[in-house]
């Protein structure tokens, strides 16, 4: 009998391990199986967020100076020794029933033929555009305003300037240009440089830009077949090619920044964001 009692406890308490041990194996899996869906989840709203949260970012970024962190800047060559080594112009000025316009142009100075050149760019694609407003005798009201900012990140300085233009019952255009001379060499600093320092390879970022741009794309096309008039993107335009990137700069943190600002060329404050 004694046998039989003992035979009997050890199977109950076999029965019951293996039950808590079913239990305990239930509960992970469980946990496990919500956790996965809840990381799925956060990752489709990641992807939806993410390219508006860019442009968030980005336009928060111009504040009209330069962050130098703590790069030494008194061994740079200035064309002015009283002056930081971006300068800018301001104005702001409105016109009764005519304009209104809002400019912080920044300017150069370096001694260089290379920032010299930017400087040229500079006038030509933000200035003289404000000043053709002052001078224009068209009737339709205009909106125009121009913002910067920029970075040192180890021996490169990237100045992004940004403007907003709205003339009369056009669509707002949006236009960004970018700007980036390594103040060592005294050379501008192309995409390959800016990848190098980053770590980037030239494959992820190729990635980078097509899965972005097909994005787009598929937005827009669902867009417009509501009815509605949308920026139409071609993914084999050369544009979207390594070597023929014009829009790009090292942010606050040392980040790659690729823009694509089709406002440029087009009546649209449509763009795309890459970061990497």
């Amino acid at each position: 009998m004694k046998k039989q009692l003992v035979v009997l406890y050890v199977i109950i308490i076999l029965i019951c391990i293996i039950s808590l041990i079913v239990a305990v194996y239930t509960q992970v899996e469980q946990e496990n199986t919500n956790t996965t869906f809840a990381n799925s989840k956060n990752e489709i709203i990641e992807q939806v967020a993410t390219q508006e949260d860019l442009k968030r970012e980005f336009n928060s970024f111009f504040i009209n100076s330069i962050t130098v962190s703590n790069y030494d800047v008194s061994t740079i060559q200035k064309n002015d020794e009283t002056k930081p080594i971006v300068d800018s112009v301001h104005a702001i000025r409105t016109g009764e029933n005519k304009f209104d316009i809002t400019v912080n142009i920044p300017i150069f100075n370096i001694k260089s033929s290379i920032t010299d050149s930017y400087n040229t760019q500079i006038q030509s694609m933000f200035l003289d555009k404000a000043n053709s407003i002052l001078a224009s005798t068209s009737q339709s009201y205009t909106i125009y305003s121009v913002d910067y900012t920029g970075y040192i990140n180890g021996d490169v300085i990237s100045l992004v300037i940004k403007s907003t233009l709205k003339e009369g019952s056009n669509p707002q255009r949006d236009i960004v240009a970018t700007y980036n001379y390594n103040l060592k060499t005294g050379k501008e600093a192309t995409i390959y440089d800016l990848m190098l320092q980053v770590g980037v390879e030239e494959k992820s970022l190729e990635k980078g830009i097509k899965e972005q741009v097909n994005k787009a794309i598929k937005e827009a096309n669902e867009i417009q077949a509501t009815g509605y008039n949308v920026y139409t993107r071609d993914i084999n335009d050369k544009m979207y090619n390594i070597e023929n990137l014009s829009t790009y700069f090292l942010g606050p943190e040392g980040e790659l920044y690729v823009i694509f600002p089709y406002g440029n060329k087009n009546l649209t404050s449509e763009m795309d964001i890459i970061k990497m």
